[in-house]
């Protein structure tokens, strides 16, 4: 292809747009180095089709005052409506899944049914009340039956469906009530396709060679339903099923197969990390006597992919990092965690005071995601070699 023609092809932004829409996330990056004038085309691009906000407004009528909202509660969007805004690709029938903390999932649920401006209403599942304030505070019991299924999730406390009042097209937003941190939950679904994460500050992916470079899912859940793995494989995803299966999905080369087997954070190298347009967007301020934070606490997270003999599958290995001086909840890789847990011991000392005089008040406690953040950071950097 000729500079020229080229050139005209970036200067047209329908003509752009067609093939950019066609090429996979790699491709769109490497035109993007080509010249100066491809980097501010395809920047152009990202900023139009990358909107979070008009991907949003499909759901909520008002999606900056929705990520507001994640902000202060640390509400995480996965699942199939994560990969679809990564992916540039729609499904008509999809629900709209938000991983929620157990003592916001009724500041989250009010906020869907008087602030969406859908006219949602929440709907029961099965053995649920009929009166929303009580379901949030109880905990389901799934019969095991397989109606359950559908709904029973590893790692939920508990779910609640609000639907809109569209009776032609409903849609669907699921509250999703973690047990402990929202990852953690996500990493408990059947594979890797719906292991993206949307927050208030970025959206992430874990795996996005394998997801929108190679097309391909690795099954991580033994239980894996087969009819769940084909809406995928319907959807143009090659399902890789069981350790061999990897191996041969990278041609056989040991090198690259045990890449994928390491220790890993949401922001690694290995992670794409789509930054979101913070216009109107309020950084979490969790309480007076805490410094208003500024970076995403979802990005701390981190964990390990290991390897499962017994199985012949992959596994996600990770320890919890559940502090009551910490806001938010993490996971991190079990190497990590003695390290972390000296540090955040050693930062409650002095606090425990004064949280016994104010039992009740939140507001004036100090909490330490920041000191978190920075003693994750300082973990990964690398360390200079000691000659000897």
């Amino acid at each position: 292809m000729s500079s020229s023609l080229f050139a005209d092809i970036l200067d047209r932004q329908l003509v752009l747009d067609i093939l950019l829409d066609y090429a996979t996330p790699a491709t769109i990056f490497c035109v993007s180095r080509t010249c100066w004038t491809a980097r501010r085309a395809v920047q152009d691009y990202t900023r139009r089709t990358f909107n979070i906000n008009t991907h949003l407004r499909r759901f909520f009528t008002n999606p900056i005052s929705f990520r507001c909202l994640q902000a202060r509660t640390g509400t995480v969007i996965s699942g199939s409506n994560a990969l679809q805004f990564l992916d540039r690709s729609f499904y008509s029938d999809s629900d709209l899944d938000l991983y929620v903390y157990p003592h916001h999932a009724i500041d989250v649920g009010n906020w869907v049914m008087k602030h969406g401006g859908m006219e949602y209403t929440f709907k029961p599942i099965l053995n649920q009340h009929a009166e929303f304030r009580v379901a949030a505070l109880a905990r389901p019991e799934w019969s095991g039956d397989e109606e359950d299924e559908d709904y029973k999730m590893e790692g939920a406390r508990n779910l609640l469906n609000f639907v809109s009042a569209d009776k032609a097209k409903p849609l669907t937003v699921q509250i999703i009530v973690t047990e402990e941190a929202p990852l953690e939950t996500i990493f408990k679904f059947h594979s890797t396709v719906v292991m993206n994460a949307i927050t208030f500050r970025a959206a992430y992916s874990p795996f996005p060679n394998l997801t929108f470079e190679k097309r391909a899912s690795v099954v991580i859940r033994r239980s894996a339903l087969e009819f769940v793995l084909d809406k995928y494989r319907n959807r143009g995803y090659e399902i890789l099923n069981g350790l061999p299966a990897i191996f041969a999905k990278y041609r056989g080369k040991k090198s690259r197969y045990m890449a994928f087997f390491r220790d890993r954070h949401m922001d690694d190298k290995l992670s794409w990390v789509l930054p979101l347009n913070m216009d109107g967007i309020e950084w979490p301020t969790v309480s007076r006597n805490t410094p208003q934070l500024a970076f995403d606490p979802f990005a701390v997270n981190g964990w390990t992919v290991c390897e499962d003999d017994d199985y012949e599958m992959p596994a996600f290995s990770h320890a919890v990092v559940h502090q009551d001086t910490l806001t938010f909840r993490y996971i991190c890789p079990v190497g990590f965690f003695p390290a972390i847990f000296r540090n955040l011991h050693e930062l409650r000392i002095g606090e425990d005071e004064k949280r016994r005089r104010h039992p009740d008040n939140r507001a004036v406690w100090t909490w330490y995601d920041y000191a978190l953040y920075n003693h994750v950071k300082e973990l990964l950097k690398p360390r200079a070699r000691i000659r000897s």
